[in-house]
C-alpha cells in the first residue's frame, strides 16, 4: 500500500471517529474499512471510493455514505469498467446497492469523474422493476 493511501485511510478513520458516526457503507455484510474506502480508481482521476460516494450527484448515495435518513450502501463491485448504464464502458465506477430502512431501493454506478470542476461525482442508478 502506498503511503498516500495509508494517510488517506487514517484521515478517513479519524474523521469518522471524531464525528461519532460510521459511514453506512458495507462490503458484503461487514462495514467497509477505511482502507477499502481509500481504494483509488486506476484511471487518470485516481478517485477514492470515499470521494465518489461522499460527493455524488445522486443524493441517495451521499445519504448512504453519510448515514442520513436510515440509508445504507452495499458495494457489490469495486472499481471496474463495463455494464449497461451510460458511461459504463468508458469510465471506471463502483457498483453500489442503496437500501432505505433496510429495504433495497436501487443499484447505482458511482463514477470516478466529477460532473463539473470541484462538483459532484457522476452516478447512474437503476430502480428494480
Amino acid at each position: 500500500m502506498k503511503l498516500s493511501q495509508m494517510i488517506l485511510g487514517a484521515l478517513i478513520a479519524s474523521t469518522v471517529a471524531l464525528s461519532g458516526a460510521q459511514a453506512a457503507v458495507y462490503i458484503g455484510d461487514k462495514l467497509a474499512t477505511a482502507e477499502q474506502l481509500a481504494s483509488k480508481s486506476s484511471d487518470s482521476d485516481k478517485t477514492t471510493i470515499a470521494e465518489t460516494l461522499s460527493n455524488s450527484v445522486q443524493e441517495s448515495i451521499t445519504n448512504g455514505y453519510n448515514s442520513i435518513g436510515n440509508t445504507d450502501l452495499k458495494i457489490t463491485k469495486g472499481w471496474h469498467k463495463g455494464g449497461n448504464l451510460p458511461f459504463d464502458s468508458t469510465f471506471e465506477h463502483v457498483t453500489v446497492e442503496v437500501y432505505k430502512n433496510d429495504a433495497y431501493v436501487k443499484t447505482c454506478h458511482a463514477y470516478s469523474f466529477q460532473t463539473k470542476l470541484d462538483g459532484p461525482y457522476q452516478a447512474s442508478c437503476v430502480k428494480p422493476k
